[in-house]
């Protein structure tokens, strides 16, 4: 076998890689899209920790996208997208905390039926 395959084998099975991680990179930003959507609107809180699960495995993904050779746009893109999950996992953490508190006033109101605040004082 000459060096040129051996070269040429290690190029295509970098590419596979990279094609690999890309496509891994897309399917766990379409789940943490999904399970963003669905808690918002049941608020399981099981879909919203499935969220955070494809965040972090997307960001690991994207360090490790540091250890290959990318060529043109391709660097400065996954860094584009790495500093954009970031801003997301930030942005998912405050939407989170602001929910699990909305949620838990929804339940107090609930359990009191709001009578509380329906009373008119003063009369």
């Amino acid at each position: 076998m000459s060096v040129y395959n051996i070269y040429s084998f290690k190029v295509l099975a970098d590419n596979a890689d990279k094609i690999s991680m890309t496509n891994k990179v897309g399917d766990l930003l379409d789940v943490a899209r999904r399970n963003q959507i669905v808690y918002m609107q049941n608020g399981d809180e099981k879909t919203m920790e499935a969220n955070g699960d494809a965040i972090q495995t997307m960001q690991a993904l994207l360090k490790e996208a540091d250890n290959f050779t990318w060529t043109g746009n391709a660097k400065t893109n996954f860094d584009l997208l790495s500093e954009s999950i970031k801003n997301y996992s930030q942005l998912r953490a405050i939407f989170h905390e602001k929910s699990i508190r909305s949620n838990a006033l929804a339940a107090k109101l609930k359990q009191n039926d709001g009578q509380q605040y329906l009373t008119v004082q003063g009369d």
